[in-house]
């Protein structure tokens, strides 16, 4: 693992924060951020310009100094441990726990993003879904086994 730090963030808004002169970050790094208070911050690359990147910062961008924050690209995804211990536990939103018990020791690690999906690998699928409304089921047919959007937000 080769980790670059650095000390160029130009805003901070929100959950996000802008990095420049930042070349050859991949989109989905985990990033590592040390504040002013040597208070340390996780996150993840979102976007990656071409000498810039968009930062999500997980625990959130309050009180970040932009002049002395440092950040570290860590050139990994974010990685969890596996292990039947994980049954009964409670963990964070980037699998350090909450219990008050020890971190799972395990020599298989997994990206929390997933696999990609192999889209010629689903079912096809074949069962129409009936809503009685004659505008929903001639335009917008539903079938079981797909996203229903009529069903969320617009």
């Amino acid at each position: 693992m080769s980790a670059r730090e650095y000390r160029t963030v130009r805003s901070a808004r929100g959950g996000l924060l802008v990095v420049d002169g930042v070349p050859d970050i991949a989109f989905g790094d985990r990033v590592l951020i040390r504040d002013h208070r040597d208070r340390k911050r996780n996150g993840q690359v979102i976007r990656s310009a071409e000498n810039s990147v968009l930062i999500q910062v997980y625990e959130g961008t309050d009180d970040i100094d932009l002049e002395s924050t440092w950040v570290r690209f860590l050139d990994q995804p974010l990685e969890i441990s596996l292990s039947p211990e994980l049954l009964g536990r409670v963990f964070n939103g980037i699998g350090e726990p909450r219990d008050e018990r020890p971190p799972i020791v395990s020599n298989i690690r997994r990206n929390v993003n997933g696999s990609a999906i192999n889209p010629a690998a689903r079912t096809y699928p074949r069962k129409f879904i009936q809503t009685g409304v004659s505008t929903i089921d001639g335009l917008n047919s539903l079938v079981r086994g797909q996203k229903l959007p009529i069903f969320s937000g617009s």
